[in-house]
């Protein structure tokens, strides 16, 4: 992975923060995936216990006894929506409850007649029609009543009469099922009108009701381990431990920061450098600067060219008898004249007197004074 000067410099003086932080976030990934399969995590799971189901179905019918009637006589019409009052004139109410075997089930029907006025009732007769108790087997419990029409209609209409002008009179089915199942105790109730006119009467509704019982309950349930999850912590603890040694690698302590600084400022003000070779024996007075950016300003400042030596990576400007010059190698006396190690080096072995001339060539030496200063100066 090749990195810009810039941003290798920036990861320097932070590489070890950055680096750390990497480390610890890929311990915690990977800690966190192992224990993810180590140790699956619990959820909480409702489920409905116990359920039951009471149903309460309630069915009409009539039996046809005219002889001239729009039905053949005898016929059993059920659920009608109308039924003919002279031709049927009893109605067959039947009451039927599901419930689970064993439970115990009371039916209530109630005819109830009510007068009233101004939409407010002030008096009312109720009749009871079922009032029975049934244990539930095979089959439902069942209840049944019959109504004489013929003589709620004669009924109705006295009533009336007494009540002439005074208000109106109402009829309605009220049915109260309670049930007991060894499990849940409860009751349903039901209302509908019943119409009654001069030809027909019917029951403007349904006295069905249905009733469902259950019991929540709510326990724990260890879950299967995430292995996506477990894949994705482990990813990232991987990735973020190659980053964490990638980033110690480029550490401030470990790379040449100097350099890095260099090639950022080189960068930058590439516009203001010329490559070139500056000699070092010049005869001037040298000014060293702490960055190539202050050799840059110089420039700037005199309207002059940064020259960079590439041989000693040296980048000087030369201004009257000046040179401003920043180098990372060292002093300018250190990168003119650079000391050699010579440790290792073993001149040939001589045989005698070491002369000069074996050195230099024959005569070079002749005119050497050993006790002139100034002959060695010279050489």
């Amino acid at each position: 992975m090749t990195l810009s000067p810039r941003s290798r410099l920036l990861l320097a003086r932070h590489g070890r923060t950055v680096a750390l932080s990497l480390a610890l976030l890929a311990l915690l990934a990977l800690l966190l995936s192992g224990m993810s399969l180590a140790v699956p995590g619990t959820a909480e799971v409702s489920e409905e216990r116990d359920r039951e189901t009471v149903t309460t179905d309630v069915r009409t019918s009539a039996t046809v006894t005219a002889d001239d009637s729009l039905y053949g006589s005898g016929t059993t019409v059920e659920d009608a929506s109308r039924y003919l009052l002279s031709d049927m004139p009893e109605l067959a109410i039947e009451v039927r409850t599901g419930a689970p075997e064993g439970s115990e089930v009371s039916h209530e029907l109630v005819l109830v007649t009510t007068a009233s006025a101004d939409e407010e009732a002030f008096w009312e007769d109720r009749e009871t029609l079922i009032e029975e108790t049934h244990t539930v087997g095979e089959e439902p419990a069942t209840s049944s009543a019959a109504v004489d029409m013929r003589e709620l209609s004669e009924s109705v209409e006295e009533t009336d009469d007494r009540l002439s002008n005074v208000g109106s009179i109402d009829l309605a089915l009220e049915l109260r099922t309670t049930y007991d199942t060894g499990t849940y105790t409860d009751e349903q109730r039901s209302s509908v009108p019943l119409e009654l006119t001069a030809d027909a009467y019917w029951l403007d509704g349904s006295l069905s009701e249905e009733s469902e019982h259950s019991e929540v309950v709510t326990r724990e349930v260890e879950e299967e381990p995430d292995l996506l999850a477990a894949a994705g912590l482990a990813l990232l603890g991987l990735v973020s431990g190659t980053g964490a040694a990638f980033a110690w690698r480029h550490r401030e302590d470990a790379v040449d920061v100097g350099a890095l600084t260099q090639q950022v400022h080189s960068r930058r003000h590439a516009e203001w450098i010329s490559r070139g070779q500056i000699p070092m024996w010049m005869s001037k007075d040298y000014v060293r600067l702490d960055t190539l950016e202050d050799v840059v300003d110089v420039a700037i400042d005199t309207n002059q060219r940064v020259v960079h030596d590439t041989e000693r990576d040296l980048h000087a400007v030369i201004q009257g008898e000046v040179v401003y010059y920043y180098s990372l190698s060292g002093t300018w006396e250190e990168v003119a004249w650079p000391k050699m190690d010579m440790s290792g080096f073993e001149g040939p072995e001589l045989d005698g007197e070491w002369e000069p001339a074996s050195l230099g060539g024959e005569g070079w030496a002749d005119d050497l004074d050993p006790e002139d200063e100034a002959s060695w100066e010279d050489l």
